[in-house]
């Protein structure tokens, strides 16, 4: 059944969209299939652009949790108070 979800897939990449370079694995195949099954549009998944990093400068857990959510990186600043860490 993975595997004819990963072919159908695979298929539909190869009529539809832009496929990827190099070379057609069954990991890429499988992740495709997870991402066709969660309904994910293919410009949220392969991109040619570098994704944008946001700097956080001590967070609080809930704007960490925005990202984390999102699955975007961020790069988090002065998280450690050093003069209270023991």
């Amino acid at each position: 059944a993975a595997r004819a979800r990963g072919l159908l897939a695979a298929r539909r990449l190869k009529e539809e969209r832009q496929p990827p370079e190099g070379r057609l694995t069954c990991g890429l195949l499988r992740t495709w299939a997870a991402y066709e099954r969660l309904g994910l549009a293919p410009q949220h998944i392969v991109s040619r652009e570098p994704m944008p990093v946001a700097r956080l400068k001590r967070p609080t857990a809930a704007q960490v949790w925005e990202f984390v959510m999102r699955n975007q990186p961020v790069i988090i600043e002065d998280a450690v108070n050093f003069d209270e860490f023991p």
